[in-house]
């Protein structure tokens, strides 16, 4: 018999183990291999990671290895593990508690591992448990601290947003946000951010000691965008005016106003109103406010008739859906999908279409950001040429 290096957990959590992603890995008591305690990765949701890793100066090489297992949607959410940002295996559906080895050379290596998830739905315990490691002869490295002091430029910044060493930390009311355990390194990235501020990012070098660093952000300017519609004489009332990833109807003396507003150009804008031609356009926000004159026509288009027979099929829907619909004119026509709370989640530019009946089918795990669309209440808008119709779609994948 030998004598086994293996880290269990059972005491405590070494201090060789850093976290980071979206939730820390914590130790618990519900799930082990060897004893009582094991790892679990942090509580996450669609698109955000738990990571757990340590950073080694191996002296004999060797083969680390250790035992996990995984709870989660098969084929979507996976334990990965990674020496030195290389992915060695990846596990994800119901995996009971099982061994993975790998061999490692000398000299400083960085083991990873991180539990990931996907866009949408979430099955079985959700998460991955680790036990049972076992490292090559190895030397722990030197670490240090490192402080972000940040301000106006006058006063402490709370709860500013500081991204350093694979952690994201939220300063305190004194604007100090404090990373522990960093390991040596030269142009490690960092950045500062708060909402209606500038941002700011640079790299650090951490190399024989601790490390301050002041950080000074200025407050972003922002400017008020102001939408006159009107119909070419008179002011057009409860025109949907969609900008900035918002949608605002005009007001009695047809304006909408929208305000906060960042400096960017080529901020797209649309006025659309039942009855007139829908016109778009983009706005460049630089250093003052905007007030922008939109003139729409009316249409004789009847909507009624124009788009007619629409059919979602099957609804409620999982992972496919059928649109038909039927058209009177040779036109343009498009179909846009939007969430319950307006946002938009897929476009189809159908091109010109004859009159008849026309179908299309809809992958939903192709949203427009190339992800799979959760569950809920969507509306489906059909335009063709200046004419819409809109129905109402269930989604329970």
């Amino acid at each position: 018999l030998t004598v086994s290096n293996a880290i269990s957990f059972e005491s405590e959590v070494p201090s060789i183990f850093t976290f980071g992603g979206d939730a820390d890995w914590t130790r618990v008591q519900d799930e082990a291999y060897d004893g009582d305690y094991s790892m679990k990765s942090g509580s996450i949701t669609d698109d955000q990671t738990s990571v757990m890793q340590a950073e080694l100066n191996i002296t004999s090489a060797g083969d680390i290895s250790f035992y996990k297992k995984v709870s989660s949607e098969s084929g979507y959410d996976y334990l990965k593990f990674y020496i030195d940002g290389t992915e060695k295996g990846s596990w994800s559906g119901e995996v009971d508690w099982s061994q993975e080895s790998y061999s490692v050379t000398t000299g400083t290596h960085t083991f990873k591992w991180e539990y990931s998830k996907d866009g949408s739905v979430s099955n079985g315990s959700d998460c991955a448990w680790v036990d049972y490691v076992e490292f090559p002869e190895y030397e722990e490295p030197e670490t240090y601290t490192v402080t972000f002091n940040v301000t106006d430029g006058t006063d402490p910044l709370e709860n500013a947003l500081v991204s350093f060493n694979s952690q994201n930390k939220y300063t305190n009311a004194s604007g100090e946000a404090v990373f522990t355990d960093v390991n040596q390194a030269n142009n490690m990235s960092w950045s500062v951010s708060k909402t209606g501020y500038n941002s700011q990012s640079g790299t650090l070098d951490i190399t024989d000691s601790d490390v301050t660093k002041n950080v000074i952000l200025s407050e972003l300017e922002t400017y008020t965008v102001t939408f006159n519609i009107t119909d070419g004489t008179n002011p057009l009332e409860n025109a949907l005016v969609t900008f900035n990833s918002q949608n605002k109807y005009s007001d009695a003396d047809g304006i909408a106003v929208f305000n906060d507003i960042e400096p960017d150009n080529g901020l797209p804008w649309t006025v659309a109103k039942t009855g007139y031609t829908t016109q778009n356009g983009t706005v460049d926000v630089t250093d003052q406010d905007v007030s922008i004159n939109v003139s729409i026509n009316s249409t004789d288009i009847d909507i009624i008739l124009t788009i007619s027979n629409i059919n979602i099929s099957p609804n409620p829907a999982s992972d496919f859906v059928n649109i038909s619909f039927y058209t009177e004119n040779k036109t343009e026509t498009e179909i846009y999908i939007y969430s319950y709370n307006g946002k938009l989640v897929k476009t189809f530019n159908l091109g010109t279409l004859n009159e008849g009946n026309h179908k299309i089918s809809w992958n939903t795990k192709n949203g427009n950001n190339g992800k799979k669309v959760s569950s809920g209440i969507y509306f489906i808008k059909i335009i063709s040429g200046n004419s819409y119709k809109t129905a109402k779609l269930i989604l329970t994948n």
